[in-house]
């Protein structure tokens, strides 16, 4: 068989990839969005091929729209999708105020969406942080909050909302000032606060805070000058009273380290005595890891 009618063939039977084509259905997707209530802008995107897969991905601007109207129109794209699309990649993105996103892929709740829309607006409007978005993949669900100035009021703002989301990243603008927050929940907006005060404490400058079941359960931490880093490593343990039932992630750096020299370990019992300080990075990193080798 001659190689261009072999291609001819191939193309013929395998030309869109091997999940059915969807075009004519994108097509009356694409037809019928703008005209949704409180949508102010769309876009409708299909791809079906080898190199990228069977794609649908729909953008819609509802900045203006009452929560009503994007569940409206949640339903409404739910309806128009049916089961067509089971066998795709599907992103729908909802701009719910300025640069504010909620995400979902396949179907979801119109009102799962419309509350996903509420508590991403209660964020923005004490919020001037330079992107919000909620996203929810894989049947779990995460806001992040990218840039904030002030990601202690914007994780409180997010743990007062009812059925919130299941993780939360408050991403810092200034993360040598500010803490960024990585938040497993639920957890209460009280027993934050409580948390906020811990970190507060704390010896030492912190960039990052992880919590899980309602503890701290991971840090980014700067011990400061070798002399005086043990004893503030020592102090930061003595305050978050990490056990095995509840270990914790340390990530710490020195004054003046090179940007290589990070060190790592996990934390489950008290630190020893403080009282001889570390001569450098490598001296402090090697008694550290004998010290806290069995929590690991």
């Amino acid at each position: 068989m001659r190689p261009v009618v072999l291609i001819a063939i191939l193309i013929a039977l395998f030309g869109t990839g091997c999940i059915a084509d969807r075009s004519a259905e994108a097509a009356k997707i694409r037809a019928a969005v703008p005209t949704l209530p409180g949508v102010a802008s769309s876009n409708v995107s299909y791809i079906n091929d080898f190199e990228n897969g069977a794609n649908l991905r729909i953008e819609l601007d509802m900045t203006d729209a009452t929560e009503a109207q994007i569940a409206a129109a949640a339903q409404r794209v739910n309806d128009l999708k049916g089961d067509a699309f089971d066998s795709h990649r599907q992103d729908t993105t909802v701009t719910v105020a300025p640069r504010a996103v909620v995400s979902y892929d396949g179907r979801l709740d119109p009102s799962t969406v419309a509350a996903n829309a509420s508590l991403v607006r209660a964020v923005r409007a004490h919020s001037d942080a330079g992107s919000i978005r909620l996203l929810e993949i894989d049947g779990r669900s995460r806001l992040e909050v990218w840039s904030s100035a002030d990601p202690d009021r914007d994780a409180a703002t997010a743990l007062a909302a009812d059925g919130g989301p299941e993780t939360l990243y408050i991403r810092s603008a200034h993360p040598a000032r500010h803490s960024s927050w990585e938040v497993t929940t639920p957890l209460s907006v009280a027993d934050f606060e409580a948390l906020v005060r811990q970190r507060d404490r704390l010896p030492a400058a912190v960039p990052w805070v992880g919590v899980d079941s309602g503890r701290i359960s991971g840090l980014s931490v700067n011990l400061g000058a070798p002399a005086t880093a043990y004893a503030n490593l020592a102090a930061v343990i003595e305050e978050l009273q990490p056990s095995r039932e509840h270990p914790v992630q340390i990530e710490w750096r020195l004054d003046g380290a090179a940007p290589h020299e990070v060190g790592r370990i996990t934390v489950c019992a008290e630190a020893a005595d403080s009282a001889v300080p570390a001569a450098g990075f490598a001296d402090l990193s090697d008694r550290l890891a004998a010290q806290f080798s069995a929590c690991a």
